[in-house]
């Protein structure tokens, strides 16, 4: 964890060095979201889940460090944290598992006038599902789109995400929409 640590302030201070025409030198965004077509191979809640859907709502919250990599071409360097509280069992309606995910998240902006394609991956130092919690093994990518309006932007994103646990595997798949304000 030293070591990854260590990659991860190098890369941050070397994004600092540049000088930056992108969207803020710092931004923080906050996003609601809806898991969908999530899919669980876990033994969890006294029970063996093997292939087993779930959906439930997201929100999450995310930093970033930014600079312009060449004209119109945008990186963001920073963490994120999200939590989502999943109903697993459809027919029992009072019995969800809540998940806690936190780690490093990289953006590729394309910087047009108004509208704003990008990519997005994250690498999660943790994440905790019901008890059970896994560190370093999950990732995600995505993609969304954010509209420009002054210092605020407004986006809407996909993303799908995979985590390896010691008692299984979880994926699942986010429509996130969410605020971000430049500094």
């Amino acid at each position: 964890m030293k070591n990854f640590l260590k990659i991860f302030v190098v890369a941050a201070s070397f994004v600092l060095l540049f000088n930056t025409s992108s969207f803020a030198i710092v931004d923080l965004a906050v996003w609601g979201g809806w898991v969908h077509g999530g899919k669980m191979d876990y033994d969890i809640l006294a029970a063996s889940i093997k292939g087993e859907k779930f959906k439930g709502p997201q929100i999450g919250i995310k930093g970033h460090v930014n600079t312009s990599i060449v004209p119109f071409i945008e990186l963001g360097v920073g963490l994120f944290s999200q939590s989502s509280d999943l109903k697993v069992d459809l027919t029992k309606p009072d019995e969800k598992i809540k998940r806690n995910t936190s780690g490093f998240d990289v953006n590729f902006i394309l910087d047009f006038p108004g509208i704003k394609p990008y990519v997005r991956g994250t690498w999660a130092f943790h994440d905790k599902i019901d008890t059970i919690q896994t560190r370093w093994k999950t990732f995600g990518v995505g993609g969304g789109v954010e509209l420009s309006l002054f210092f605020i932007k407004l986006y809407g994103e996909y993303m799908y995400d995979t985590s390896k646990h010691k008692l299984g595997d979880v994926s699942a798949k986010t429509f996130n929409m969410g605020v971000k304000l430049g500094f």
